[in-house]
């Protein structure tokens, strides 16, 4: 686990916003309707399952109340850890903890610019991406611009580094120059790269999971490759 920055470690948690009917324990008559509200969600297709998604947990998680959402604030927090435990272990991570977090953000955002014609333009991977973007007058600049240029994902992800002023993650200056940064700016690119190190760490927890059920079967069949009954 990564070490806390000094203004994360600045922030006292008695400021930290706190729901109301803030629950006290699991619900699991919740939960099991939640796991098989999303699992029959998630089998339409994606683009109008993720807003689905989105729309369904901020109605059963944050009181249906799309300020709680934006803040981060959850009524039933235990009840949602409880829902994302499950999904990792009864369904294989699908949809994954990042999914459903960008769900309810994408939930957020189309409830925040549906009127929009610009934003009705733009492609559901961009409105994802437009869903890490906090700034209220940089993402709206951002939806006109994507729908005007028809920017792909990395054109976009490009341009959000540029309106900030940020280097790639995989490009970091030095730790030096890094410590010359505005907290904002430090706490963006932090942002930027747990979101693709989330993404990464999923895909190869996936790939993980296929390369060791394929070798366990050609193990227990006892199948060979050419190439080692040659060096026997």
């Amino acid at each position: 686990m990564a070490a806390k920055t000094p203004a994360e470690k600045k922030t006292p948690k008695a400021n930290l916003p706190v729901a109301k009917n803030e629950e006290k324990e699991i619900n699991q008559e919740l939960v099991d309707e939640a796991y098989e509200k999303l699992e029959g969600i998630v089998k339409k297709h994606i683009v109008l399952a993720m807003l689905e998604a989105g729309q369904y947990l901020i109605k059963k998680f944050y009181d249906n109340n799309y300020d709680n959402a934006k803040a981060s604030k959850k009524a039933k927090v235990k009840s949602l850890s409880e829902l994302i435990r499950r999904i990792n272990k009864e369904a294989g991570g699908t949809p994954s903890k990042t999914w459903i977090y960008d769900a309810v953000k994408l939930a957020v955002d189309d409830k925040d610019y549906n009127s929009s014609p610009d934003y009705q333009k733009i492609v559901h991977s961009n409105k994802v991406v437009l869903t890490h973007v906090q700034e209220k007058d940089m993402k709206e600049q951002l939806i006109t611009e994507t729908a005007e240029k028809g920017y792909s994902v990395e054109k976009l992800k490009e341009r959000i580094r540029e309106l900030k002023g940020i280097v790639p993650p995989s490009d970091l200056p030095s730790d030096a120059e890094l410590k010359k940064m505005s907290e904002k700016d430090l706490f963006f690119l932090q942002s930027q790269i747990n979101w693709r190190y989330e993404s990464i760490t999923e895909t190869l927890a996936k790939y993980t999971k296929s390369k060791n059920r394929i070798d366990s079967i050609i193990e227990e069949l006892g199948y060979v490759k050419e190439e080692k009954k040659k060096k026997k």
